[in-house]
C-alpha cells in the first residue's frame, strides 16, 4: 500500500522547485500512478501545512531569518566537510591495513618456499649419505611442520584481509549513507528556505 502522506507532500515539493503549478493531476504524473481520491485529501494536507509555515515565516523578522540562513549554511557546510574528512580517515586506515596484511601473507608464502628449498637440500643429503640419514629425517619432519605452519598463517591472512575488505565495503557503504542523509536534509533546509522567502515577499 502507497503511503500518500509522504509521496503526495514530496511530489508537490518538486513540483514547487521547478516552479509548476500544483494540481492534483500534476501530482499524479509526478508519482507516477494513484487515484485522485487517495492523491485530493494529502494533497489538501500539504497545502494546509504550507499555509501554516508560511504564516509562521510572515510574523519573523527579516533579520531572524538571515541569521538563521546563514547559521544553517555553516552547519551544513561544517557537517559535510567532517562527513567527508571521516570518510577519508576509515578509507585510509582500512587500506593500510590491508596492505599491511597483505605484506605479512606475502613474506609467510616466502618462508613457506624457503622451507620447501631445504626441505629438497635435506633429501638429497638422504640419499647422498646413511650417515646422516636420522638427522636429515629429523630435520625434515621439523621443515615440514614450520612449512604447514607458514602456510596456514598464509590462509589466515587471506582471511584477515577478506575481512578488512568487508569492513571497508561496510564503511563506504555507512559513508554513502551519510552524505545521502546530508543531501537529503540539505534539500529539506533548501525548501524550507523557499518558503520562507515566498514568505517574506
Amino acid at each position: 500500500m502507497s503511503d500518500w502522506n509522504h509521496l503526495v507532500p514530496a511530489a508537490a515539493d518538486k513540483i514547487v522547485a521547478e516552479g509548476r503549478k500544483v494540481t492534483a493531476e500534476s501530482v499524479r504524473a509526478q508519482i507516477g500512478y494513484g487515484s485522485l481520491r487517495d492523491i485530493c485529501p494529502a494533497l489538501r494536507a500539504w497545502r494546509e501545512s504550507r499555509r501554516k509555515a508560511e504564516g509562521i515565516a510572515a510574523t519573523i523578522p527579516a533579520e531572524v531569518l538571515n541569521a538563521f540562513q546563514a547559521a544553517n549554511l555553516n552547519a551544513w557546510a561544517a557537517a559535510g566537510r567532517l562527513a567527508d574528512e571521516r570518510i577519508a580517515a576509515i578509507e585510509a586506515a582500512c587500506q593500510d591495513r590491508i596492505l599491511d596484511a597483505e605484506a605479512e601473507r606475502d613474506a609467510a608464502l616466502s618462508e613457506g618456499g624457503d622451507y620447501e628449498k631445504q626441505l629438497d637440500e635435506l633429501a638429497r643429503e638422504l640419499v647422498a649419505s646413511r650417515d646422516s640419514e636420522k638427522r636429515a629425517l629429523k630435520a625434515v619432519t621439523r621443515m615440514d611442520a614450520e612449512r604447514k605452519i607458514a602456510l596456514e598463517r598464509a590462509d589466515a591472512l587471506d582471511l584477515a584481509i577478506e575481512k578488512e575488505r568487508r569492513a571497508t565495503a561496510e564503511a563506504l557503504g555507512l559513508a554513502g549513507e551519510l552524505r545521502g542523509r546530508i543531501a537529503a536534509m540539505s534539500e529539506i533546509f533548501n525548501h524550507t528556505q523557499q518558503v520562507l522567502r515566498s514568505a517574506n515577499r
